[in-house]
């Protein structure tokens, strides 16, 4: 007559901490802003060669484009 097993349960883990939605809010900008920067004093270069003004205004410019395009982001997937 063949013995019953013994069934073998699964440890229980420790929950895994949540990262806090303002720490996820501000981090899901900054990558939008540093995207933007990058974009804006591309597109600068390109179109006005290596001028200083010309590429901070860009570098600027991509900076508020990015923090609004992040911003965004952040109130389409983070509703609650």
């Amino acid at each position: 007559m063949a013995q019953k097993k013994k069934k073998k349960y699964h440890p229980v883990h420790p929950p895994v901490p949540r990262i806090k939605k303002e720490i996820r809010k501000m981090r899901i900008i900054s990558v939008a802003v540093i995207f933007f920067i990058i974009f804006g004093v591309g597109i600068a270069y390109f179109a006005g060669g290596t001028g200083n003004g010309g590429l901070i205004t860009g570098g600027i410019i991509g900076a508020i484009a990015g923090y609004f395009f992040g911003y965004q982001i952040v109130k389409g997937l983070l509703k609650s």
